[in-house]
């Protein structure tokens, strides 16, 4: 049952993310997407800084079952915030006359270098996100450099805490100097900073890394899909947003198991090696096509 309900839960975080994208292409002009995506990703990101220690606390004043109706009932007030939103409704009214592909013509998009490398590139990232961060990381820092619980805890909120800064600051650059030189800063940054992790001990120090490597996710993770808002044709954002989430899922599955095959057979450090191999490869994949970004000097915001 545990895990039926994890499949539903799952296609309903796949609905909403998928369709919260395409709304939001729908709505933003070109030259504000950058910095509007990126708002929007920092606000979610507030969240799962934040909601973390309120859920650990719930946890401890109520039963888990409690916790999970706690969660529902804060679903419920959204419901009715997005249903009476004007702007949300005009979209949808747009959508409706908009033409629809067939699935087939949704995957021909991979046809287009430019939005295959882009997925590419993001199941990239979820594969190190996911394989080194909620694996190989805490174990890394527990058995290896014996840290505690609260320490791993610490050092993961720092990088987030620089995730959503470079989120909102990442979508302002993008605008401004084009998606291709924030997501290569982006990817070099993340690059170093998992090979550093193999070589600081010092906790402060690990602080500093953590943080320096939520930069550089951050730039990457708003930039991105950024990026394919302006390389999607209009009357096929929603499917290539779906193909985007689809690549993401992949990496987001098989990172845990890739990464700790490697950490089980080679040692944590060598799987922090391959991530950052990894995300050089993100630079050869962004720098294989022309972005074609319209600077925002084109506009007078």
């Amino acid at each position: 049952l545990l895990i039926l309900g994890r499949a539903v839960w799952g296609m309903g975080t796949a609905f909403y993310f998928m369709n919260n994208m395409a709304i939001l292409m729908d709505i933003l002009p070109v030259g504000t997407r950058g910095r509007a995506l990126g708002l929007f990703q920092g606000i979610e990101f507030v969240g799962s800084f934040i909601g973390a220690p309120i859920g650990a606390l719930l946890a401890v004043h109520m039963t888990f079952n409690q916790v999970f109706y706690f969660t529902l009932a804060i679903t419920l007030i959204a419901l009715p915030v997005a249903l009476r939103s004007r702007g949300m409704r005009e979209a949808d009214g747009t959508a409706s006359v908009r033409s629809r592909p067939a699935l087939r013509e949704v995957f021909s998009g991979l046809r287009d270098w430019g939005i295959l490398a882009v997925c590419l590139s993001t199941l990239l990232r979820m594969l190190i996100m996911q394989g080194i961060f909620q694996t190989v990381f805490q174990l890394y820092m527990n058995r290896t450099l014996l840290f505690s619980v609260a320490s791993i805890g610490v050092v993961l909120s720092f990088r987030i805490a620089g995730q959503i800064i470079s989120l909102v600051t990442a979508g302002i650059l993008s605008d401004r100097v084009g998606r291709r030189p924030v997501l290569l800063a982006g990817f070099i940054v993340t690059s170093l900073t998992l090979t550093a992790f193999t070589l600081v001990k010092n906790f402060e120090l690990l602080l500093l890394v953590g943080f320096a490597e939520g930069l550089g996710e951050g730039f990457g993770m708003t930039t991105l899909i950024a990026l394919l808002t302006d390389i999607a044709p209009p009357s096929m954002r929603g499917g290539v947003v779906g193909l985007y989430r689809t690549f993401q899922d992949i990496g987001g599955f098989s990172g845990p198991v890739l990464f700790m095959l490697i950490n089980n057979g080679f040692g944590p450090e060598y799987a922090f090696y391959a991530a950052a191999a990894f995300s050089m490869l993100n630079i050869a994949l962004i720098s294989t096509f022309h972005t074609g970004q319209i600077k925002a000097a084109s506009y007078p915001w």
